[in-house]
């Protein structure tokens, strides 16, 4: 207990009650500055670095003395490991004591009085850090913390103590799976609700640029599938839920966010009133732990990556919400969806998410969806009347109409093209460069914008081709393939 407390004093505080994915910008406004704080967005969503105290499960606990007089603070999943070393590392000590002296040297893993005594000498001390990790849960919201806490209860339960295994430390780290649960589904119930919620006008100025619910969204549903891969194939594996708005499906009205994390909201507000009304715990109260089968036969992990796949949903909605406050003819829609979509992947792709999972192929379809549009829509702007000549010509063709064209509307075509063409790759170009915030992603629409172009302008030709036998009089405004391929070429060269 007096360790806990002096750990206490290490805690550095990740996250708070408005670190949800959708937070709205003047509630995290500065009262006096009245400006928001840009950098301090992501802090309680990534999971960066955090993610090494799983290499260092098997390292001492920390020495608060040390820690203190070299003024270092840590998050709430180092704490918990430490914690749990002391407990693991005065379990391997005791057993031997109590078979060899108490139990005249029988094995502690087959006698049941060796395990019965080891769980008396542990009771207290696994009592307190219940008590303690409750306590700590009431105010928690950093939800990749506990993330990291669920992975190392985990992993302490499979390796168990070092030495036999002892019924008493299994049931503890049972114990504290049960805490964690309903904290850890709350918090994802918050986001969820957050983003259910969210009024596009409160959530920052109209941009064309990455959003910060896209980011926040992003680093957390990362830190899910780079911590638990396995439960999130298995997620995927299942059937998808019912629409948004159908009876039961997740945003209707007599429901919450998604089956997942429905208990969650009823174990929110029991934990909500508790704390209100119950005093302050007692050094000898026991925690009271939900039921063994409060939430069947699933685990925290499974629920962990079941709720981030329902917030995938609910956060493709508000961004496509947020993008219908841009104007839709200039393209600008596309270019935040495109924006925002590239920013999650490329989130996954930095906390080594496999390109090849449910939740990073169902943002790359989105992203090329939105590239498409935005290239089309790029092309319309500076060829507008070659590209409606191509695909009206084409449809007459499809539905065998006459195929006689006016040879001076068709001449015009090709003289405004020769005469702008390459002016118009200079726009599209920096166009390109200055709307996308990753240098890759525009390239890699850029791209696709030159060879749409050079697939446009090979049908037009084609069309040419078939209408005159021999070549007409505008031949001599046709602007070679090869010619506009070798302007592409440049480009390339470029990147």
């Amino acid at each position: 207990r007096a360790y806990h407390a002096e750990l206490e004093k290490l805690d550095l505080e990740v996250a708070n009650r408005h670190d949800v994915v959708a937070v709205p910008e003047d509630e995290v406004r500065s009262a006096l500055s009245g400006r928001v704080s840009l950098s301090k967005r992501g802090d309680g969503f990534s999971l960066g670095d955090r993610a090494a105290v799983l290499d260092r499960v098997d390292a001492p606990p920390l020495l608060v003395h040390v820690a203190r007089a070299e003024n270092k603070h840590f998050p709430f999943e180092e704490l918990f490991r430490s914690s749990l070393r002391h407990l693991s590392d005065a379990a391997t000590s005791e057993f031997h004591f109590v078979a060899a002296f108490l139990h005249g040297g029988r094995s502690p893993v087959d006698d049941a009085a060796v395990q019965r005594t080891l769980g008396a000498v542990f009771a207290k001390a696994f009592s307190a850090t219940l008590e303690h990790l409750e306590n700590k849960l009431f105010a928690c919201h950093d939800a990749v913390g506990l993330l990291l806490v669920v992975r190392l209860v985990a992993a302490a339960r499979r390796r168990g103590a070092p030495g036999p295994r002892i019924k008493a430390f299994d049931a503890f780290l049972v114990d504290c799976e049960r805490l964690l649960r309903p904290r850890l589904a709350a918090i994802f119930a918050a986001n969820d609700e957050s983003v259910r919620k969210a009024d596009p006008s409160r959530l920052g100025p109209k941009a064309t640029g990455p959003h910060y619910v896209a980011r926040r969204y992003g680093e957390l549903h990362a830190a899910v599938l780079a911590l638990f891969p396995d439960e999130a194939r298995a997620v995927a594996d299942k059937p998808p839920p019912p629409p948004v708005g159908s009876p039961g499906a997740p945003g209707s009205p007599d429901t919450f966010s998604n089956a997942a994390v429905a208990p969650a909201r009823a174990a929110l507000d029991k934990m909500s009133s508790a704390v209100a009304d119950l005093a302050p715990l007692t050094p000898r109260r026991r925690p009271s732990l939900p039921r063994a089968d409060s939430y069947g036969d699933t685990t925290a992990a499974a629920d962990a990556a079941a709720a981030a796949r329902g917030l995938r949903d609910r956060v493709a909605h508000l961004l496509e919400a947020l993008a219908k406050r841009l104007p839709d003819a200039s393209g600008d829609r596309a270019v935040f969806l495109a924006n925002n979509y590239d920013l999650v992947l490329s989130i996954f792709a930095e906390r080594g998410v496999d390109a090849r999972t449910a939740d990073a192929t169902f943002w790359a379809a989105k992203l090329a969806v939105e590239r498409e549009r935005f290239v089309e829509a790029t092309l319309d702007a500076s060829f507008r009347q070659l590209i409606a000549f191509v695909r009206a010509t084409e449809r007459e063709a499809e539905r065998g109409g006459a195929t006689d064209l006016d040879e001076g509307v068709v001449g015009a075509l090709a003289a405004t093209f020769a005469a702008t063409w390459r002016d118009a790759l200079v726009r599209v170009n920096a166009d390109v460069l200055r709307l996308f915030a990753n240098f890759v992603n525009g390239v890699e629409v850029l791209k696709q914008v030159l060879t749409q172009l050079l697939l446009y302008y090979t049908r037009f030709q084609e069309i040419v081709r078939k209408a005159w036998k021999k070549p007409p009089a505008f031949a001599k405004d046709l602007v070679p393939t090869a010619t506009i391929l070798e302007e592409i070429k440049k480009y390339s060269r470029i990147f």
